[in-house]
């Protein structure tokens, strides 16, 4: 399970790395008991301090709230390939300020989003990767967006 402790049902996610540095926003993730899924990742990485983020086992199958997820986190590297974004309707402010050079959100699936506003305002991105053209349309007119990032779809591998 990554670097995470637990079995296939239960994960511990940990709360910082061994230097120290902190890993998750401690006031998002609260004491989770069995059978509990996770449904708001706001303000999760909120502020991060960590260059990178291992993400591969985190659950997002059941969220609906990723405003400001990673908000002024200081990754310059994020892999969102896992990330299920099927029930997600909030992605405001998701990469505001973030560090990421490259966004590559083309597993995303948007089609029950309604909100993106100010989702890539100060981002540090100069690239991004969308699923659909519709997407990488509704991106790049998103507000906010700085005028260097530019989204296009990712070709097929």
């Amino acid at each position: 399970y990554g670097n995470y402790t637990g079995t296939e049902s239960y994960i511990i996610l940990p709360k910082e790395k061994p230097d120290g540095y902190q890993i998750v926003n401690q006031n998002v993730i609260g004491v989770a008991t069995n059978g509990d899924y996770l449904t708001s990742c706001q303000n999760m990485f909120n502020n991060n301090t960590s260059s990178s983020l291992e993400l591969d086992y985190l659950d997002t199958s059941n969220v609906t709230n990723m405003r400001s997820m990673f908000n002024g986190s200081q990754a310059t590297t994020l892999d969102l390939r896992s990330f299920d974004t099927s029930n997600v309707t909030n992605m405001q402010g998701m990469f505001y300020g973030s560090q990421a050079t490259t966004l590559d959100l083309s597993s995303f699936d948007t089609s029950n989003v309604t909100t993106v506003s100010g989702m890539f305002y100060n981002s540090q991105a100069t690239t991004g990767y969308a699923r659909t053209q519709a997407d990488a349309d509704r991106f790049n007119n998103s507000s906010n967006k700085p005028e260097r990032l530019t989204f296009v779809v990712k070709p097929p591998a």
